[in-house]
């Protein structure tokens, strides 16, 4: 069987909000190929594959190479898509490529270098990338170090936000990853999390 090849492709960033998510299949040799993402919004998702659409479309600002991809694979790909809990784009996609990383069609590790990439928003359902609108405040020490923390619903996942008592509020807003047990932060600058160490 011929290889296609599968890309991580992010849209074109619209104001504060997270850029869109989405994998493409296509050919080496065509300017086209298969669209996998989610559509939608604030909580209400569906599934869509779009075949012959433009690789190189004026709404995609990016292109990440995956892995080639063998074409007999093609519907484990669309099941695997079929399969992911409806989220928004960036942990729909990456919940993708775990089922795909799990079933060795897609390289080791790439789950996790898409997994840190993902952009916090309010919309968050994997208890770790959300954002906090409606929080309450109390006093917490770790690790010898007082620190104002604000607790959610995210937080009953494993995650929490909590403020250097030191410094300003607004400089530096640090949730707690209880899966990596370890405090981060969204840098809007780079728009990278950074790990405190």
């Amino acid at each position: 069987m011929p290889s296609l090849q599968l890309y991580l492709a992010m849209g074109k960033r619209r104001g504060d909000d997270p850029v869109h998510w989405m994998l493409i299949l296509k050919d080496p040799e065509e300017d086209r190929g298969t669209w996998y993402h989610v559509t939608g919004g604030r909580g209400n998702y569906e599934v869509t594959i779009q075949d012959g659409k433009r690789f190189r479309s004026h709404g995609i600002s990016e292109h990440h190479f995956i892995c080639n991809f063998s074409a007999s694979d093609r519907n484990k790909l669309k099941s695997a898509c079929q399969r992911a809990k409806l989220a928004r784009c960036q942990e729909w996609t990456t919940a993708v490529l775990s089922d795909l990383e799990k079933r060795g069609l897609v390289p080791e590790g790439t789950y996790s270098q898409w997994f840190h990439r993902i952009e916090p928003s309010e919309w968050s359902t994997d208890g770790v990338h959300g954002l906090n609108r409606h929080a309450s405040s109390s006093r917490t020490t770790q690790g010898g170090e007082t620190h104002r923390t604000t607790h959610s619903e995210s937080s009953r996942a494993g995650q929490s936000r909590a403020y250097d008592s030191t410094s300003s509020p607004s400089s530096v807003d640090w949730i707690w990853d209880g899966k990596y047990q370890k405090y981060r932060y969204w840098d809007q600058a780079t728009r990278k999390w950074v790990w405190q160490k």
